[in-house]
């Protein structure tokens, strides 16, 4: 653990470029979210100007979790993240903004690259970089989405606070930051959980879809991961009887 703290406190900030990267992820992706408030009107007043602030600060809260989360474990594991923009997902998610009038939230944010730290292992990986630990690194934003989604949840269930439009908008932003993150599509995290296992990521996957589906229908957190942990078996068994069994 001190070991940890050290790496942390050395090697967790991020560099001017990457700071510059989260900025633009989070400003298209604010800008979408924020796109549409809900109103036939389209006149920008105080109202508009303040959903768009509101979605700024949902999606930087979403963004920033997801990638620090990342760094901490990938720290553990003795890699550096360097957070790279992916300009085509962000265009295509304008794109089905734009094509939807902001009533489809497209994230295709980008995803990292990660760099050995050599001086705190003994020497390089055998055989290169190893795939095990780079899917676990990219699962766990997502999962730490949900987690966020899912304190959101418990919050609006608290009697003055669940009508809260600003509570339900971080709780739907979250879910599809990690569902669209989780995809298998580089650079995206869910291509480095693919890589290291295919049946891994059937489950790890059906059971993310299946926590951000209960967690939007406001189910019970005991039958949220309860019924997160059989829809991701059951996607599971079902690509492994299908597509594994004769490989």
């Amino acid at each position: 653990m001190l070991d940890l703290k050290v790496k942390i406190q050395k090697f967790f900030a991020y560099s001017k470029e990457e700071i510059k990267s989260l900025a633009i992820v989070i400003l298209i992706l604010g800008f979408i979210v924020g796109f549409n408030d809900g109103r036939i009107s389209s006149t920008v007043d105080i109202f508009y100007g303040w959903n768009m602030l509101s979605s700024l600060l949902i999606v930087a809260l979403a963004v920033l979790v997801h990638i620090s989360v990342q760094r901490i474990v990938a720290l553990h594991a003795g890699f550096k993240l360097v957070y790279k923009v992916w300009w085509y997902g962000l265009a295509a998610s304008l794109i089905v903004t734009f094509i939807s009038n902001g009533k489809l939230w497209f994230m295709l944010p980008g995803g990292f690259v990660a760099l050995m730290l050599e001086k705190h292992r003994l020497g390089k990986f055998r055989y290169g970089i190893n795939y095990w630990p780079l899917g676990l690194i990219g699962f766990v934003g997502p999962l730490a989405n949900i987690i966020l989604a899912l304190f959101f949840r418990i919050l609006s269930n608290i009697s003055f606070l669940s009508t809260n439009v600003l509570i339900e908008k971080a709780i739907v932003v979250n879910l599809l930051y990690a569902v669209f993150t989780n995809l298998f599509i580089p650079p995206l995290d869910g291509f480095n959980l693919l890589f290291a296992s295919r049946l891994t990521y059937a489950f790890s996957y059906g059971a993310l879809l299946g926590a951000a589906l209960l967690i939007y229908l406001r189910l019970s957190t005991l039958i949220t991961l309860l019924g997160a942990l059989v829809i991701g078996t059951v996607i599971w068994g079902t690509y492994y009887w299908k597509y594994e069994k004769e490989l």
